[in-house]
Order: C-alpha cells, then structure tokens, then sequence
C-alpha cells in the first residue's frame, strides 16, 4: 500500500495548511499591505512544495505575472531561493541573471523592474514559500531596501558575501 506523502511530510503539510488558511482572506491584500509595510514597488508570494508551486498572491497585475512565469517555469530567484532556503539576491538583473533565466529577466525588463530579493519563508525549520520582492531605482536604493528587509525579519545581511544569485 503506497503511502499518501502529504500525511508524511511535514513541510509539504505546513505549506498546504499555509495555502489553505490564505486562501480565507483576502490574499492580494496580504501583498499590497506588505508592498507598503516595506515601501517597495512590488511584493509576490508562492507556496512550494518538492514537486507543486503556486502562486499566493500579488500586489499587483505587473508582479503577478512574475510570480507566475516562476511558478510555471520552474525558473527565477522564488524557485533557487526555495531550494536553497536561502536569500537570492539580485541587486540589477544582469547578462548574469538573464543567462540564469532568461524568460524572467526579460518580463522583469518589460514592466521596468530593477532588482529583486527572494526570501525563503521558513516556519519551525519547514521551508513552505517565498516571498519575492520587486524593486526598481538604483543599485545603491536596491541594496538599502535588501539590507533594511533582511533587519526587519532578524536576518543578517551578510557583509562578506558578494551580491548576486545564491549558489553560483
């Protein structure tokens, strides 16, 4: 008898009670309260499980669409920041990130997004989403915006670890 993996995997059962208990509110309020809670241009959040992605919500059409060529593609800084459970940093998005994934680089450029950080949402060690936020300006006001989302949350910003994609 083959067992049913959602009773088994406590990650996979955070996320969907996650989904499930988003699901009751207004999820693009959510967003648009924290697009302005960081006074950033755009905020998107996506559930992840090993094999399933969807997207949470958005504050806005333009993000929305982000959000959605990461969660069918499988390709952008959501994705690798999920599975590295770590912070994906893009300060431009560069040759580098459009070489990385070319379809997200190019939409990004389309709606006039600079820059990007994903955070992984982990919730007792269980990583179920990320939540991607969207910038545009300068690189200096990128890195501001990443280092004062990485105090808001308790995270450190590390110093010593060249900006860019995790895991290169």
């Amino acid at each position: 008898m083959t067992r049913n993996p959602l009773r088994t995997d406590p990650p996979q059962r955070l996320a969907i009670a996650f989904a499930r208990q988003a699901a009751k509110v207004r999820s693009a309020a959510l967003c648009s309260a924290s697009k302005e809670v960081l006074a950033v241009t755009g905020v998107g959040i996506a559930v992840f499980t090993a094999d399933h992605a969807e997207r949470l919500c958005a504050s806005s059409p333009k993000v929305e669409a982000l959000e959605d060529v990461q969660v069918n593609t499988g390709g952008g800084p959501a994705r690798d920041a999920f599975r590295s459970g770590r912070l994906v940093e893009l300060p431009r998005l560069d040759d580098e990130a459009g070489a990385r994934w070319p379809s997200f680089v190019e939409l990004a450029a389309t709606k006039k997004i600079g820059a990007v950080f994903a955070f992984p949402l982990l919730v007792h060690g269980a990583n179920v989403g990320v939540l991607s936020v969207y910038q545009r300006g300068g690189a200096a006001q990128h890195v501001a915006t990443q280092r004062q989302l990485c105090a808001r949350r308790g995270a450190r910003a590390h110093d010593s670890e060249p900006a860019g994609v995790v895991g290169r």
